[in-house]
């Protein structure tokens, strides 16, 4: 027994000297939109293909704030895409509780929202999960509709409107639609295959006539107080050239093989007609035989 207590000590202070791992990013690729959208706040597979990601507190990079509101349902699906010039962003979440975004520019965050950050630098470009932005003037944008139905857009680094930006917030009864067009030249990214961006996104929550009271990320470095054991970073988006919208075959019919006809069968001649040469002969005989005869005659 006292060998036994001895060697449960000893596993216990090897499992001490070894650190817990931490959750690890996602990697995931962004598809290229070879048929470019229409940024009308709409978002259908068959324009803009499956979504990239299915977010809620249970998915391993995520994390869900409760500032007062309970457990609610703010998971969201979110679609990644690009082109050339543009990094393509588009989010469907459910609304549990109505919509409320009470005011614009710095408090374009205190409501609902959705908050999001490309670093050129890739997953945690300052090499530290906690804080993991490789430069302090990374876009922070925000991008809603506000209670009077204004739809603006916010980058809290720059303090300004996000410059050659396209989005529309589609509010509904039970959910929401944000869809956005962010040029790389803003993010100092590049719009070509193989690029990689460390990438994460916030959904935040709002009662109707309210202000946030949950939040659900998908990455991390963006919303806080969040313990740093429970930080990823920032997630891996890489740019790849694969269609995002899958072009149907267009349906053709199989050909029609016509069957030439059979030709028509030639008849024989008729009896009749066989008949009527024969008597032809025999008249034209006796007329010269008749003719001869007659001459004899004459000679006599």
């Amino acid at each position: 027994m006292r060998k036994m207590a001895l060697a449960l000590v000893i596993i216990m202070v090897m499992l001490m000297s070894f650190p817990i791992s931490a959750q690890d990013i996602d990697k995931i690729e962004v598809p290229y939109f070879n048929i470019l959208p229409v940024i009308d706040g709409v978002v259908t597979v068959e324009e803009w293909g499956e979504a990239s990601m299915h977010i809620d507190p249970a998915q391993s990079a995520s994390y869900y704030c409760d500032n007062g509101a309970g457990e609610i349902d703010i998971s969201f699906d979110l679609w990644l895409r690009w082109d050339e010039k543009n990094l393509y962003i588009a989010v469907i979440t459910n609304e549990p509780d109505g919509h409320s975004l009470p005011s614009g520019e710095g408090n374009l965050w205190n409501g609902d929202v959705i908050q999001f950050r490309a670093d050129p630098a890739g997953p945690n470009g300052s090499g530290d999960k906690n804080a993991p932005w490789s430069d302090t003037m990374v876009p922070n944008i925000s991008i809603g509709q506000l209670t009077d139905g204004t739809q603006t857009s916010w980058d809290f680094q720059a303090a300004q409107e996000v410059p050659g930006a396209q989005y529309k917030v589609n509010v509904g009864s039970g959910s929401t639609t944000y869809e956005a067009a962010v040029p790389h030249e803003y993010f100092v990214g590049k719009g070509e295959a193989g690029f990689i961006y460390g990438f994460a996104i916030v959904r935040l929550n709002a009662p109707t006539d309210g202000t946030y009271n949950s939040w659900l990320t998908w990455g991390d470095g963006i919303c806080g107080p969040q313990e740093n054991d429970d930080r990823v970073g920032s997630n891996q988006i890489t740019l790849v050239k694969k269609d995002a919208v899958i072009i149907p075959e267009p349906e053709t019919e199989a050909p029609v093989v016509e069957t030439p006809a059979e030709p028509a069968p030639v008849a024989p001649p008729a009896a009749a007609q066989t008949g009527d040469i024969q008597t032809s002969l025999l008249a034209f005989a006796l007329i010269s035989l008749a003719g001869v005869i007659a001459v004899k005659k004459s000679k006599k």
